[in-house]
């Protein structure tokens, strides 16, 4: 008598056991599905953003590096060195008011060159 409790009692708890490993292993699945899809949806659009980045980064570049001498040297100073029109007017041997003129110039011939351009890179 005693055996078949014993086997009744390792006969049940090892059917616990496996329904219990196979809604644990379903659950893991559902789970890493639905985590699996979210990844799918946002790393797209994240790699479409990043390479959208990259490509306006490098046609900004390439307008910048178009620019007359003078004035590329001037507006580089002011966006990418952060300096004030009169320490470029200083550093240039020029007025500040040339200064302002030219960045103001720049960012017109920027502004009319990746206007179509960036519009397209954004699409």
């Amino acid at each position: 008598m005693q055996s078949r409790r014993e086997l009744a009692a390792y006969l049940y708890t090892s059917v616990r056991n496996r329904v219990i490993n196979v809604f644990t292993k379903d659950k893991i699945r559902q789970e890493y599905a639905v985590s699996f899809a979210k990844y799918a949806e946002e790393g797209t659009e994240e790699t479409d953003e990043r390479l959208r980045e990259r490509e306006l980064a490098a046609l900004i570049e390439k307008e910048v590096a178009s620019l007359p001498d003078q004035m590329r040297k001037v507006f580089e100073m002011s966006r990418f060195q952060h300096l004030s029109h009169n320490e470029i007017a200083e550093i240039m041997k020029t007025s500040p008011l040339t200064v302002r003129k030219q960045i103001q110039s720049a960012l017109k011939i920027l502004h009319t060159k990746l206007n179509d351009s960036a519009f397209l890179t954004l699409l």
